[in-house]
């Protein structure tokens, strides 16, 4: 064969891929990254602000690096499991079959609430406090892989199937949010070892929800349409699978994703990843809710998807 030929194999090959016959990694990939970018470059109505998002990376790196921020940060609250074993991993299963839609537009003192250890919880932490006063054949099919395993929630537990149409796209986009919050729930109280070894567990993005876009777009990371904008102002429901809907959520993903990339970029021995960066956002936001410090209301929607 002359250097003017073209390799037969290599063509093959080529044409295989192309006609996506040719699968050239084995390792399990979620698409829920893959997913967002999609809705990211057709969004109209969500936008990012790099200069912005670039800033946020920095001070996030920062603040996490003098709060310690690590895996263990998830164990040190007081409802959370301390022990590490089977019945650790059956607790957060339950937990985060369970976790989804905790706002609430009932004033402070109206919301349900659990007594438990001599203080009343709220939201997320009354589950949490419920569970603590009162299913590990996934994690072993998984093989150790957190993709692997967000997927086979996914598949086998329709309430984890968080995925949706979105204009122009053959494949559904997938959100996943309490599939991969609970692979991170059992990375981050096992401290990524014995139940919580994942080997690729930076797969996992960020949870789309609603407190990370609204802090992020209290950083100026994300902006909004004028018709959204007034929306979530108004504080009037967006429902689940509309456009407005998924476009805040994947553009949140795609922009924790973009300022893990550039703490990355600048910090490349850090092990800051999407998990990591989210339950930091969260509980800033949280923080900043009971401090009277928010400058915008979150966006409403009533879904079992979070």
């Amino acid at each position: 064969m002359s250097d003017d030929e073209a390799d037969p194999e290599l063509l093959a090959l080529l044409r295989q891929h192309l006609q996506g016959r040719l699968t050239l990694s084995e390792e399990p990939e979620t698409g829920v990254l893959e997913g967002a970018e999609y809705v990211y470059d057709n969004a109209i109505d969500v936008a990012l602000d790099m200069r912005a998002t670039k800033n946020a990376a920095a001070f996030i790196y920062d603040q996490m690096q003098q709060k310690q921020y690590s895996t263990e940060t998830w164990a040190e609250h007081e409802l959370h499991p301390k022990t590490k074993d089977e019945s650790t991993v059956a607790f957060i299963f339950v937990m985060d079959l369970l976790n989804f839609s905790f706002w609430s537009l009932r004033p402070e003192g109206e919301r349900f609430a659990v007594s438990y250890r001599d203080k009343t919880w709220t939201g997320y932490w009354s589950l949490v406090a419920s569970l603590q006063r009162a299913f590990t054949n996934c994690i072993k099919a998984a093989n150790s892989s957190a993709a692997a395993l967000v997927n086979l929630l996914a598949q086998d537990f329709s309430c984890f199937r968080d995925e949706f149409q979105f204009e122009g796209r053959r494949k559904p986009i997938r959100f996943l949010k309490r599939a991969q919050i609970l692979v991170a729930d059992i990375w981050g109280c096992f401290n990524g070892e014995g139940y919580g070894a994942f080997r690729d567990i930076d797969k996992i993005t960020m949870f789309a929800d609603y407190r990370v876009p609204q802090i992020l777009a209290t950083l100026g990371c994300i902006g909004y349409s004028p018709p959204l904008q007034a929306l979530i102002s108004r504080k009037e429901a967006i429902e689940s699978g509309t456009k407005y809907e998924m476009q805040l959520r994947a553009c949140s993903i795609w922009c924790v994703e973009l300022i893990r990339r550039e703490i990355r970029r600048h910090h490349p021995e850090t092990k800051v990843n999407a998990i990591l960066i989210d339950f930091f956002l969260y509980d800033t936001m949280k923080l900043m809710e009971a401090e009277g410090k928010e400058t915008m209301p979150h966006h409403r929607t009533r879904s079992i998807w979070y």
